[in-house]
């Protein structure tokens, strides 16, 4: 400290003369360059505290070869959506606590097997089909808000806001509590399975709490569906 205060003292004294001035000069922006180095690394240890959005690897679902797994819980009750998918084509029940109906789909199209074993055209038969389709889900999580990180699983919120303009592209401004996601990964990151509670969007389209599960296994052990006739 006291060789800093004769520095400053010998510039000042000398500060009219040329040797002073080139002292004085040289010596601001000596100090300066070191302010800003300072700068840069206290800047980038802040950058390296910050929390990094994980990305994510859908590559084993993108397969479209996979067993899957899904529930819905709505209020009290609870359905189960068990089968298989093979590219486009998905064989598979839907089970309640009370019926249960073999189902074939592709794409867009659904066949139910009926009483007299034949399948039939039915309506989508799934709840909340939005939260089931790949390209939503990603927009989903694209547009939540990164919360937390632990044993290969990740959490995120959404608003009912947000996923209304994600599926309806209508644009509203609820004050609700936010919906939750949360995904899980095999130890190499990919994702096998999604959970929610998305109890705040279920009210909003008027029905009760909810929650959901989707579960996928079995990656490319899965055989070519035939219609059934």
């Amino acid at each position: 400290m006291k060789k800093f205060k004769s520095f400053f003292k010998y510039i000042k004294s000398n500060s009219k003369t040329p040797r002073g001035k080139a002292i004085a000069f040289f010596g601001f922006y000596f100090i300066f360059f070191i302010v800003v180095i300072m700068m840069v690394r206290f800047n980038s240890s802040n950058e390296t505290d910050e929390v990094v959005t994980p990305k994510f690897d859908f590559s084993l679902i993108e397969a479209n070869n996979y067993h899957f797994h899904y529930q819905d819980v709505l209020g009290n009750s609870t359905t189960i959506y068990d089968g298989d998918r093979y590219n486009d084509s998905s064989l598979f029940t839907k089970s309640d606590s009370v019926n249960s109906l073999s189902i074939y789909s592709s794409g867009s199209i659904y066949l139910g097997k009926d009483s007299s074993g034949s399948y039939v055209m039915i309506d989508n038969p799934y709840l909340f089909p939005e939260l089931k389709d790949l390209n939503f889900i990603k927009k989903m999580l694209n547009k939540a808000t990164y919360i937390s990180t632990g044993n290969l699983k990740k959490t995120y919120q959404i608003s009912t806001t947000t996923l209304v303009s994600i599926f309806d592209n209508q644009e509203i401004d609820l004050d609700d509590m936010p919906n939750t996601i949360v995904v899980t990964t095999n130890s190499d990151g990919q994702i096998y399975k999604l959970e929610y509670d998305f109890s705040s969007y279920s009210i909003y389209r008027g029905h009760g709490a909810y929650q959901g599960s989707l579960l996928y296994s079995n990656f490319s052990n899965v055989p070519e569906i035939v219609k059934p006739v």
